[in-house]
């Protein structure tokens, strides 16, 4: 038994009493009787509601349990992740592909909105600078391409033979020619004069690597673990996207206030919330090729792994821009 399944029975069947309703009994006796499978598999169509706070109070008590790790599914999680991630990217292949007939003359029935759409990114990116993207570089906590999350601690991340792809390595040599402690690190010899970085100072690859974490009872979500320099740049510039949505449009992706706020308001305004699903798996790459500006475009592209590792052994070529566990997937 689940250490917790005791507390969580006696939770889950309050707010199931408190509800009172026949999905809520519904739900209790599945998880009484340990059906945990189908506890996993319920879902609320909205359209089948007449009013909203039916709907909210049955999509409450469908969905309280499915992060919980003491539901017992018959599911392969990571192997549905990974069928998820391959239908995701075939929907970005078949998007590429439309924005490529339109590069090639083929009618663009939206082109109107997407120029309206060019013009504001634009607006929002101004200039670009890799001197300001530079300015915000760093690591997150994770894992990197050859470093797992166990030991991707930054000693590591700064001792160990960094890797990085072909079109960010001429970065990555401009960034160690002036970072002499990191060089040091890394060659294991002190410098006392001018130096040159070489290429052997690098592990040059073409992929991230793609792995599973957990997301709910029933499917895991796919993360892409980019190389040590790729992930040290993509830092920089998604901060420097961040910045620019501040100062541009007032957008504090750091600050959930004002989310909160018309959160609250919601019910009062008639305003409801959009859940994209897959959505940092849907960053299309000739979609932002077609809307940022090519200089923008060019920076990001070359910080990109063209190629995703999986998890048994296979690379696969990706069709999308960037993915979860790149550094400016949330902001891009």
């Amino acid at each position: 038994m689940h250490k917790g399944s005791h507390l969580m029975g006696e939770v889950f069947f309050a707010l199931c009493k408190s509800i009172n309703t026949p999905r809520s009994l519904a739900a209790w006796m599945l998880y009484k009787y340990k059906e945990h499978q189908q506890l996993a598999e319920l879902s609320s169509d909205s359209r089948a509601f007449d009013n909203a706070d039916s709907f909210h109070m049955d999509y409450i008590v469908t969905s309280f349990l499915r992060k919980w790790k003491g539901l017992k599914v018959a599911v392969n999680r990571k192997d549905e992740a990974l069928r998820r991630f391959a239908i995701a990217e075939d929907d970005c292949k078949q998007t590429n592909e439309r924005f490529r007939s339109y590069a090639l003359g083929q009618a663009d029935p939206g082109a109107d909105v997407m120029h309206i759409a060019r013009r504001k990114i634009a607006r929002v990116l101004g200039p670009f600078s890799v001197s300001k993207c530079m300015k915000h570089v760093g690591w997150g906590p994770g894992a990197t391409a050859d470093l797992s999350r166990r030991h991707a601690r930054i000693d590591n991340k700064l001792s160990e033979t960094p890797s990085v792809t072909q079109l960010a390595l001429p970065w990555a040599r401009i960034w160690l020619n002036h970072d002499i402690l990191w060089f040091e690190s890394i060659s294991g010899h002190s410098v006392g004069g001018q130096f040159t970085v070489l290429p052997s100072c690098f592990k040059v690859v073409d992929y991230n690597r793609v792995v599973t974490v957990d997301k709910t009872a029933l499917v895991d979500r796919t993360i892409a673990a980019e190389p040590t320099f790729n992930g040290f740049f993509q830092k920089g510039v998604g901060r420097y996207i961040a910045s620019r949505l501040k100062a541009i449009c007032g957008i504090d992706l750091g600050n959930q206030e004002v989310n909160q706020s018309w959160a609250s308001l919601a019910q009062i305004l008639g305003l409801s919330t959009l859940d994209l699903s897959a959505a940092s798996d849907s960053l299309a790459l000739e979609v932002c090729r077609h809307l940022l500006p090519p200089d923008w475009f060019d920076y990001l592209y070359s910080l990109r792994s063209p190629y995703g590792l999986l998890p048994n052994g296979n690379k696969t070529r990706y069709e999308k821009m960037s993915s979860m566990g790149n550094g400016y997937t949330f902001e891009l």
